[in-house]
């Protein structure tokens, strides 16, 4: 059934490459994919079909046009003072200069009907020059007026489309006027300043010490930065708290117990005479009887427990109204547990629960401070992940727009 499945599928490709020729992309209007294709078809061979040649001129010169119609459909609006539309002539224009490219290694073209192709070629260096120009003139004063207006409203949002409006200039133009200094600027303005802090208000003080600048550093985004202190300069927009708010350590737990344990060792002996040698049968076997040995162990059993449980919050606020964005809570329970045997007697009278259990070493009980660093550790990851996860841009699109 598979292999029937296969053989249709290649069939089908088959038929469909077959019956994709130049001449059909052509009367479906797909005139870029016809040139590549017509192109592909003529490279290389020496007998070109007169068939291809025309339906490349036909696409080239269809495609072409429509393209220079765009372009001074175009330019009318730009006259109007769309300047906008500057960067779609320079796309088109950027459209029509590649697809020549395409076709200039391959004239003159001639069929081997003797057939000569024909293509007006067409300078779009002028167009690409004054496209580019007007583009960037156009997105340099439409940035620096969304990154002006950014500043004076301290909107920060409107500062990070100020730098995307400015980095499209960056394609027309690898050095245009003080665009650096604007980029670096719009940067600036639109990135959040985020405080990260340990709450000291709680019983339970929590220090950042567990946050590295290795740690810090991996939370940066594109338009978010964290600080673990006050930076000169540096105004904060919102402030995450983190804090332990309750910890609970249990007594610690020792429980003895002890147990008897019996076992019944068989074992076959051999048969001696009086003399002390080994009795034997009238065949000359060995007699054997079977003897059954008691053995006897009284086990003692350790059972050490110990439980640590911490709870912690993580609160997110408008570092200037103390709006709440974002909260929640965590807890990580710690437990500390350890066991081991003891025994007097006999060692093969263990079974094998305890026998395994004999040779442990019992551990001391962890104190009240291994546990909590320990608890803190855990919760600390958790802060972290949590201050990741936080959208702070977010918060500031809906209170702009509740402005």
């Amino acid at each position: 059934m598979k292999t029937t499945l296969y053989t249709s599928a290649i069939i089908f490709f088959l038929l469909i490459t077959a019956c994709r020729s130049v001449e059909k992309l052509v009367d479906q209007g797909r005139y870029d994919e016809a040139i590549v294709l017509a192109t592909k078809k003529l490279s290389g061979k020496k007998n070109k079909k007169t068939k291809h040649i025309i339906a490349l001129e036909e696409a080239f010169i269809k495609v072409n046009n429509y393209d220079l119609d765009h372009i001074d459909l175009l330019k009318e609006r730009a006259a109007k003072g769309d300047d906008s539309s500057w960067e779609a002539i320079y796309d088109y224009a950027l459209k029509i200069s590649a697809r020549q490219q395409r076709i200039i290694p391959f004239l003159p073209l001639v069929s081997k009907d003797h057939y000569v192709g024909s293509f007006d070629l067409i300078d779009t260096d002028p167009i690409l020059s004054e496209s580019a120009a007007q583009a960037a003139a156009f997105f340099y004063g439409l940035g620096t007026d969304q990154l002006a207006e950014a500043k004076t409203m301290g909107d920060k949002l409107l500062a990070q489309e100020a730098h995307y409006t400015l980095q499209k200039i960056g394609r027309f133009y690898d050095d245009y006027k003080d665009v650096l200094g604007l980029l670096a600027e719009s940067d600036d303005a639109g990135t959040f300043h985020i405080l990260l802090k340990a709450d000291e208000d709680y019983a339970n003080p929590l220090t950042l010490d567990f946050i590295s600048a290795r740690d810090l550093n991996s939370f940066h985004k594109r338009w978010t930065r964290y600080h673990l202190d006050f930076t000169d300069g540096i105004t904060f927009d919102a402030v995450s708290t983190m804090g332990i708010t309750d910890i609970d350590i249990s007594p610690e737990n020792e429980v003895v117990n002890n147990f008897n344990e019996r076992r019944e060792i068989e074992r076959w002996v051999d048969e001696r005479d009086g003399d002390g040698n080994v009795a034997t049968d009238s065949l000359g076997n060995t007699v054997r009887y079977r003897e059954v040995e008691i053995v006897r162990a009284t086990i003692t059993e350790v059972i050490r427990n110990k439980e640590a449980r911490l709870r912690g919050v993580v609160e997110t606020r408008d570092y200037n109204s103390g709006t709440l964005i974002d909260n929640e809570q965590f807890s990580h329970s710690i437990n500390f547990a350890s066991d081991a045997c003891e025994f007097r007697g006999d060692r093969r009278a263990l079974s094998d629960n305890f026998r395994k259990r004999v040779d442990l070493t019992l551990s001391p009980f962890p104190t009240d401070y291994d546990m909590i660093t320990e608890g803190v550790s855990h919760l600390s990851k958790d802060f972290l992940r949590h201050i990741e996860r936080v959208d702070y841009e977010r918060y500031y699109r809906d209170h702009l727009a509740s402005r």
